[in-house]
């Protein structure tokens, strides 16, 4: 008897694990982000199809201190856009060092 409720324990985990994984990582199920194409997204921020981001175009709905450290970890050569190269980079650390600030 215990070893039949150690070998049904043991199948329902391996059962349990098995079909809570996601397969391939896109499922949008609660709690988790779908991958998003960055070519999409920078040509939906690009409001006059610069081929460039201003900051005004960038924040959006974002609340403003969060959209500016956002957007200077983007701005990796500090000219106050962010061009789709840098766009696409990815995101390291957590903002940059002191007076590299994005311009209003």
């Amino acid at each position: 008897m215990t070893r039949l409720i150690a070998a049904l324990t043991i199948a329902a985990l391996a059962a349990s694990t098995t079909f809570a994984a996601p397969a391939g990582g896109k499922e949008g199920k609660k709690g988790q982000r779908k991958q998003r194409d960055p070519a999409k997204v920078f040509q939906r921020l690009d409001a006059n199809a610069d081929q460039q981001l201003t900051f005004d175009e960038f924040k959006g709905k974002r609340p403003e201190e969060r959209a500016r450290k956002a957007f200077a970890r983007m701005d990796a050569n500090n000219d106050g856009v962010v061009k789709m190269d840098e766009f696409k980079r990815p995101q390291r650390g957590k903002g940059r060092a002191k007076g590299n600030k994005p311009q209003p």
